[in-house]
């Protein structure tokens, strides 16, 4: 749930107000443009079909023949719309953009082109403006792609403009880059901080990034500011159940449900509180009547989610309705949205034993606008960690002295469960995932992470220190004698970073089939940016670059990085577990295999998973798609 309006305003709704833009393109052509091209007594009707936002129709009277008295004989002229435009001698600026607009709606993108060319040099005072409006008409076209391009380069141009960057932002959040968009959101409200639709949007980002607590808290800001805010308390509802602080969200509902209404419906808050507490059939129960007439997202995801925890018998009708509803409205969705149902009707395909029809749902939901993955830098990257020398590897000055164990590994390798059967010992506390490591390592590189190794060689014992006491700034309310537990997978790129600056650190390296591995990425929705799962043999190449540098980090940090596989952890559970208690050196709870009663949140795609006994059926699972997963090996 996003704040489309707050200190903003959405694209989508405003760009043009209430009248559709193709009408007044229309009636701005020049009468005696229309008449030179013959079209009569035709003209009325087309206009007539441009107000109405009938461009189909307009677009087939125009290419129709027509009676062409331009040189005294009566003879039939075909003529389309994009001519028309194209020889429409304009010089009025706020035509222009209308005119784009309407030559986007008939796919006369050369027209477009022109016209956004002509408009640019109409306004040479202020292209921001124009990029701006430009990115806007894209917008509204559901040309995402172009309209993120021409926002970004208008927020270049004006950085102080902030309607742009919370557009910026909203485009960002469109295409589930959520990072980014969260930066940009952050910059706008350090200028801004009375900035309401930043903070909530910002927040939004930072809960599915994972860092739940700053979430609440900005949305804590909001409330206290405008205690009214009916985005921020449905999401902070959501973001204390992803915390796992349910009681304080059913509190909060409470007096909120009476105002929900329009995007925020109170069942859609209700069947969240019931999907995230175990109480999926309650759920569905409050949804179902609703799917099919909704045009919010989130209520389906829900609904969908709440399904997959259902037996598989009562699974057809949700799998019906959300394929139906999907047919319905897949040209209103953003790419996140669309992408996120497509994964959802793999799922419950996949529940079924529907495989292949699972694996068409994973394939067309990774295929939608993916963003590019980049080889290149993930090779340099090893290289680098391969030729720096160990001293900078291992040596360092005793950092501030906290107990901190660190999980690396790929993602869905099993590094959430690990993480909440650590976390059942009181002298464990799970900080779920965090950035903060990777964040360091492209500030000590100057942002080129693959400098890093060597930059180390060089980083004095001063900065080190600062850099530690940076990391454990956001430990301070941890009890000292608590180990903290950072989960973050992709810190298996700065084992190197983690040693330098905690010597005593201790690594977990979660390991699993890579098979299975490559699989599970390839068919979840991950939060953020992951570019390299959208094609299995990116995953593949990944996979193989991830254990390259574990490799590596195990042959120059002897003794301080155990490796656990997770099909030992799930078929020699207790020998596996006494191992690593006892590899971090505190005493095995003596209830660890009731992990899934832990109340340490889980806010990864895996939270309901480790809400579950050990279960073995994960094990093995790329046997069922093992007809799709040919170009998996083809980097092997």
């Amino acid at each position: 749930m996003t704040d489309e309006e707050s200190g903003g305003s959405d694209p989508r709704r405003r760009a043009h107000g209430g009248a559709h833009p193709g009408a007044t393109s229309a009636r701005t052509l020049r009468a005696d443009t229309a008449a030179g091209y013959g079209l009569g007594g035709a003209q009325a009707r087309v206009q007539e079909a441009l107000a109405k936002g009938d461009y189909r129709s307009a677009l087939t009277m125009f290419r129709e023949p027509r009676e062409s008295t331009r040189d005294g004989a009566h003879h039939a002229d075909p003529c389309d719309i994009t001519g028309v435009i194209a020889r429409a001698d304009l010089c009025d600026c706020q035509t222009l953009a209308k005119l784009i607009d309407t030559a986007l709606a008939v796919n006369a993108d050369e027209v477009a082109e022109e016209a956004a060319r002509r408009l640019l040099s109409l306004r040479r005072d202020d292209p921001a403006a124009v990029y701006y409006d430009i990115a806007r008409i894209y917008f509204s076209r559901a040309r995402y792609r172009e309209a993120l391009m021409a926002v970004a380069e208008a927020h270049r141009r004006n950085r102080g403009c902030e309607k742009m960057a919370f557009f910026l932002g909203m485009a960002y959040q469109h295409f589930g880059w959520l990072s980014a968009a969260a930066g940009v959101y952050g910059r706008l409200t350090e200028r801004n901080p009375a900035h309401v639709g930043a903070m909530v949007n910002g927040a939004v980002c930072y809960n599915a990034l994972g860092d739940t607590e700053l979430a609440i808290g900005m949305l804590e800001r909001v409330l206290a500011y405008d205690a009214g805010n009916e985005v921020a308390a449905a999401n902070l509802i959501m973001c204390l159940c992803s915390a796992g602080i349910t009681e304080r969200a059913e509190k909060l509902f409470l007096t909120f449900e009476p105002r929900a209404s329009g995007s925020f419906p109170g069942p859609l808050l209700r069947a969240f509180l019931f999907e995230r507490t175990g109480r999926p059939q309650q759920a569905i129960a409050l949804l179902e009547p609703l799917v099919a007439a909704s045009g919010c997202a989130q209520l389906v995801m829900v609904y969908g989610r709440s399904a997959k925890q259902l037996d598989v018998r009562l699974s057809t009708r949700p799998l019906e309705a959300i394929g139906a509803w999907k047919r319905k409205v897949s040209a209103q969705l953003s790419v996140s949205d669309l992408r996120a149902t497509s994964f959802l009707l793999g799922d419950l395909h996949d529940k079924r034993g529907e495989y292949d029809r699972a694996f068409r749902c994973y394939r067309e939901a990774n295929s939608i606008m993916p963003p590019r993955f980049e080889r290149q830098p993930m090779k340099d990257l090893l290289r680098s960690i391969e030729s720096a020398c160990v001293d900078s590897v291992e040596t360092g000055p005793a950092g501030p002295q906290r107990n901190l164990l660190f999980i690396v590994g790929m993602p869905r390798s099993g590094t959430s469960l690990l993480e909440q059967i650590i976390t059942m010992s009181p002298l464990a506390h799970g900080a779920g995932e965090r950035p903060t490591i990777g964040r360091i390592a492209r500030e000590i590189s100057g942002g080129n992470v693959c400098a890093y190794p060597s930059a180390l060689a060089s980083l004095s014992a001063e900065r080190k220190l600062a850099f530690a006491r940076l990391y454990l700034q956001q430990f301070r309310h941890i009890a000292p004698h608590r180990w903290i537990v950072d989960k973050m997978p992709a810190n298996f790129q700065y084992v190197g970073l983690i040693f330098a600056l905690f010597p005593q650190a201790k690594i977990i390296h979660m390991r699993r089939d890579w098979r299975d591995v490559c699989l599970s990425c390839y068919c979840h929705d991950f939060s953020g940016r992951h570019p390299y799962k959208h094609r299995l043999s990116d995953l593949a190449f990944y996979y193989r670059i991830h254990a390259d540098m574990m490799r590596h980090w195990r042959s120059t940090c002897d003794g301080k990085i155990m490796g656990v596989d997770y099909e030992d952890l799930i078929l020699r559970f207790d020998d596996t577990v006494r191992g690593m208690f006892r590899f971090i050196g505190i005493d095995e709870p003596a209830d660890s295999r009731n992990f899934f009663n832990n109340d340490t949140p889980c806010r990864t795609a895996s939270y309901r998973e480790v809400r579950s006994p050990i279960y073995a059926t994960s094990i093995g699972r790329w046997r069922k798609y093992e007809r799709h997963l040919a170009e998996l090996y083809s980097e092997t």
